[in-house]
């Protein structure tokens, strides 16, 4: 009995993540603030090779065609560095589904595969950190100030956005999970 009990808590708890990660793509952003990655900034929601974000920034930078080319190579290295880490996260994820499953649950292997999980989950956060920092050593002190005041504008709209939900009834995604019933 206790092993079928520990099961649904762990079980709960892990659709608890998945639903907030969930509500917060649903609403553009994220799921943990920085789970994955916060989706806030220049190279939020995947990366400047989606949606022609690398041509709306080269002309609103004013990026140099050899920026552009190693700013797009630092991208693509990085996208299929987070395949790779995605896919050791989703791996995990079922091999801790696999210890959820036995008849007897080995509560240290779950805690360490949960651990694991994590620390794989940092590391994909890191890897967008250091995307970002590699990105800002290929502009000059001004691309860099102009980066930064679209980023604040883009946070300033994002906000009012939110804001206005809230006005209009439609709870964000963190009031809702703050606010969820029981």
């Amino acid at each position: 009995m206790k092993k079928i009990a520990l099961a649904v808590v762990i079980l709960f708890g892990l659709g608890l993540i998945f639903n907030y990660g969930v509500q917060a793509r649903m609403n553009g952003r994220r799921a943990g603030g920085y789970g994955e990655h916060s989706g806030s900034g220049m190279m939020g929601r995947g990366g400047m090779h989606q949606g022609g974000m690398l041509e709306m920034m080269a002309e609103k930078l004013d990026l140099s065609s050899e920026q552009q080319e190693k700013i797009a190579e630092l991208h693509r290295e990085h996208k299929l560095e987070k395949i790779d880490k995605r896919a050791e996260v989703d791996k995990a994820k079922v091999e801790l589904q696999a210890l959820l499953d036995e008849d007897d649950v080995n509560r240290t292997r779950v805690k360490q595969k949960l651990e694991e999980i994590a620390k794989l989950r940092a590391a994909l956060r890191f890897s967008m950190i250091e995307l970002r920092l590699d990105v800002k050593e290929e502009l000059t002190d001004e691309q860099i100030q102009k980066m930064e005041k679209l980023r604040f504008e883009h946070r300033r709209k994002m906000m009012e956005r939110r804001m206005g939900e809230c006005k209009e009834g439609k709870p964000d995604a963190e009031h809702q999970r703050r606010h969820r019933k029981k």
